[in-house]
């Protein structure tokens, strides 16, 4: 089941602003499309304040009484062209498959502004996996296969490595192949927990946290092959939780999967994980994904393409888009 967001804009102190200052979009909480226009209601009356936040920063705040109640709206202007602005994709740090607050993240990134990105969904013990591509720095925080297979569902808001935005479909396919045997296998995901009670085959590296899962009650039988430099240096059955390297990953399964492990690999077999996007992301700085795109080159779509009973439930709901020339960012 989908989850509904919180909308949330944290601002840090401003008299005290760094040199570069860091906006976030906070991953593994959700932001969903819009309600029904008919569920806004008639505006009677509006108020709008603004703030600087910083120099490239403004925030907006929209106070409007309708004809079903209050609306309280929270718009960030951010100047992608000012240096003086960093845009980043946060997660957890500490695992990124553990729930957290948005201004737990923000804070612990000094950041001065940030909204939440990605839906997710739960995985039980605190866990869940957020929907669609990740990636922060240029580097995979969570990815799965198979997103977007079927039909151009959920969209993906990403910068480039020259800092211009975009707002895409993408469709992502993850393997895992042995150069030794030619054998390849699918992995469900990479940074993300098993939903299939780890019947599958997951990719965890140090952008999913310091350790690995390990073996535990519920899955004694837990395989952990790990990979530095693109080579096995160990294959662990049962085991506890081991450091991932910071050069490399733990490829993460159990039963039926574990036969193709230890068939085709062993401790000094090269192995490569293969992730292909219909979008290069390997040009990729930033990256969060979310729902249907609402508006394309100034035009409302006739049909949205994510269809779920709560979007036009009354709740607080997070958007994010840019403008013509590329410039800014709301």
């Amino acid at each position: 089941m989908m989850k509904n967001n919180l909308l949330k804009s944290v601002f840090g102190k401003i008299s005290k602003v760094p040199a570069t200052v860091l906006l976030a979009v906070i991953l593994a909480l959700v932001p969903c499309s819009v309600p029904d226009a008919a569920a806004v209601g008639t505006v009677l009356s509006d108020s709008v304040e603004t703030q600087t936040v910083t120099s490239g920063v403004i925030h907006k705040t929209v106070r409007q009484f309708t004809s079903e109640g209050w609306l309280s709206i929270h718009i960030l202007q951010v100047d992608l062209k000012n240096p003086n602005v960093e845009l980043k994709a946060l997660a957890n740090t500490t695992n990124s498959t553990k729930l957290t607050s948005v201004k737990a993240l923000a804070d612990a990134a000094s950041a001065v502004a940030a909204v939440n990105a990605n839906y997710f969904y739960s995985v039980g013990n605190g866990n869940a996996n957020a929907l669609g591509p990740a990636i922060s720095d240029g580097k995979i925080v969570g990815i799965s296969d198979g997103f977007n297979q079927d039909a151009d569902t959920m969209a993906t808001f990403s910068l480039d490595s020259s800092g211009s935005p975009a707002i895409s479909y993408w469709k992502t396919d993850l393997s895992i192949v042995s150069p030794e045997t030619g054998a390849t296998g699918n992995v469900s995901g990479a940074n993300r927990f098993s939903s299939y009670y780890f019947k599958d085959i997951i990719m965890l590296d140090r952008n999913y946290g310091e350790m690995s899962l390990g073996a535990s009650e519920e899955y004694p039988d837990l395989l952990e092959m790990v990979v530095s430099d693109g080579v096995v240096s160990e294959i662990r059955i049962g085991q506890p939780a081991v450091k991932i390297p910071e050069n490399g990953y733990v490829v993460v399964t159990r039963a039926s999967d574990t036969n193709f492990v230890v068939q085709n690999f062993k401790v000094g077999s090269p192995v490569r994980i293969d992730v292909k996007s219909s979008i290069d992301w390997q040009k990729i700085d930033l990256a969060v994904s979310g729902s249907s795109v609402l508006l394309k080159d100034g035009v409302i779509p006739s049909e949205f393409s994510f269809k779920d009973s709560n979007n036009n439930i009354r709740n607080p709901r997070t958007l994010i888009g840019s403008t013509k020339d590329a410039k800014t960012l709301y």
